[in-house]
């Protein structure tokens, strides 16, 4: 199965194991999001994780599939780093696009 234009990067978070991603999908770059930079309702953005690399794949593909296997027993759902931690990196990064943008135009 080859990868084509309109099927998204799959890129997989550190602590996870490439064969849960097929190797036309794969990314040969990945990603770290730690929970505890978006815990206890402080949203804080980490400068020693900035997974630059994510950003620039995903403005090539058009976007990106994080993938993570993180199994946590004691929740239903969700790793705490998808639900805080990469949505706190997604704002910061779309407010930097923007700001670069406006400073540009």
């Amino acid at each position: 199965k080859k990868r084509t234009n309109n099927q998204l990067c799959q890129i997989r978070h550190k602590n996870d194991m490439q064969w849960y991603i097929h190797p036309s999908l794969q990314s040969e770059s990945s990603c770290y999001f730690k929970s505890a930079d978006g815990h206890a309702h402080n949203p804080t953005f980490s400068y020693k994780r900035l997974n630059l690399n994510l950003a620039t794949l995903s403005s090539k593909n058009n976007g990106c599939f994080i993938i993570d296997a993180t199994l946590d027993r004691r929740c239903v759902g969700m790793p705490d780093s998808f639900i805080r931690t990469i949505t706190i990196w997604c704002a910061v990064m779309n407010r930097l696009v923007w700001h670069c943008n406006n400073i540009i135009t």
